[in-house]
Order: C-alpha cells, then sequence, then structure tokens
C-alpha cells in the first residue's frame, strides 16, 4: 500500500511541518502541501520549513510550480486549470507530477502527457463537500487504476473503515485529508501495511 496525505491546515491543531514530521515518521509515501488559499510567499515558507524535515516521504506542493521549485519539492499536483503536464514534463524531465481527474479519458490524457501518478476522484460520498459528480465506486476506480501506465491513487471520501473496500476491489493507493486527522491531530491508525 502506498499513502498520500493531502494538507489542510484549518482542520489540524498542528502545524504542518510537524504534520509533515508525523507523516514521514509512520511511513507515509507523499506529502502534499495544498493550502490554496494562501499568499505564494507564505505558501513558500511554509514549503520550506516541511520540505526541511521530509527526507523519505516525497514532498508535493499542489498547484503552484513556482512554489515546488523555490522549495525544492519533490514534485508539483497539477488540475485542469494549471500549466497543463506535458508543458512541465518538456522542461522538468525529473520532477514528479501529479494530476487530479475525474474520468477515465482525462486519466489517460494526463498520462499520456507524462504524469508521475494520478489521482481519481470521488471514489465515495464525501461529507466535506457538496460534489457535482457522483461517487465513482470500488470497481470502477480499481478497473480504471489498473488500466494506467502510472500510478493511481483513490481519493475522496476513503475512511479507515471503507479503505478495506478499495484493497478488496485491487486498489493499492489511497490519497486522502481526512483519513489522517483524529481530532484535530494527525493520525496514521487506519494505515495498513
Amino acid at each position: 500500500m502506498k499513502y498520500y496525505l493531502i494538507s489542510d491546515r484549518r482542520l489540524y491543531k498542528q502545524a504542518l511541518p510537524e504534520i509533515a514530521r508525523q507523516a514521514e515518521a509512520a511511513g507515509l509515501d507523499f506529502f502534499q502541501l495544498r493550502e490554496k488559499d494562501l499568499p505564494v510567499r507564505e505558501l513558500l515558507s511554509i514549503a520550506k520549513n516541511i520540505r526541511s524535515v521530509l527526507n523519505r516521504t516525497k514532498f508535493i506542493v499542489n498547484g503552484s510550480l513556482e512554489v515546488a521549485l523555490a522549495s525544492d519539492a519533490d514534485g508539483v499536483h497539477l488540475q485542469s486549470q494549471n500549466i497543463p503536464v506535458e508543458t512541465v514534463r518538456l522542461k522538468y524531465r525529473t520532477l514528479i507530477i501529479g494530476y487530479s481527474a475525474h474520468n477515465y479519458e482525462e486519466m489517460k490524457d494526463a498520462a499520456d502527457q507524462g504524469a508521475s501518478y494520478l489521482f481519481i476522484s470521488p471514489v465515495f460520498q464525501l461529507k466535506s463537500k457538496n460534489l457535482e459528480a457522483a461517487p465513482l465506486g470500488t470497481m470502477i476506480v480499481s478497473s480504471w487504476a489498473n488500466s494506467m501506465k502510472v500510478p493511481v491513487f483513490a481519493l475522496g471520501g476513503i475512511t479507515d473503515a471503507n479503505q478495506n473496500e478499495l484493497i478488496e476491489a485491487g486498489c493499492r493507493n489511497i490519497a486522502g485529508i481526512s483519513l489522517f486527522i483524529q481530532d484535530g491531530m494527525f493520525t496514521a491508525k487506519g494505515l495498513v501495511s
């Protein structure tokens, strides 16, 4: 299993660098700094602090190639409104590039453009957001993930209670925000080794 934590500082009682340190100690594979409302300078400051505590865990910055590069992050995570995957891949051959997809065609296109990994969501019904897209379910997510040439992380509504459904369906990569939070603190209690 590979686990991928996505940050949301409003949900934690601890500072993000401390969360990153604990995530690495718990064996998480990826830590994504995803704080879309922060000004670039503040985001960069936090990114540099996180970078300094992550060694094994890969550090990814969401949506900002400039912050990813300036903080010496391992990669950048992109969505459809960001710079295209192909443009980044042409200039930065070794950078980890993630992409958020919501259907099979989008997944295939991003993989063909050079994405290192993909997110597919939502897998389950979300409590925190009202999305127009219906949950994809474990069988569709597993089928799509297993047909891609790059790793695919299931995302959306995943809890320690329902992640076994994903594992039983053949998923081996799980991403989440609330999966790693309990009472405002980082938790790794739901990780399956």
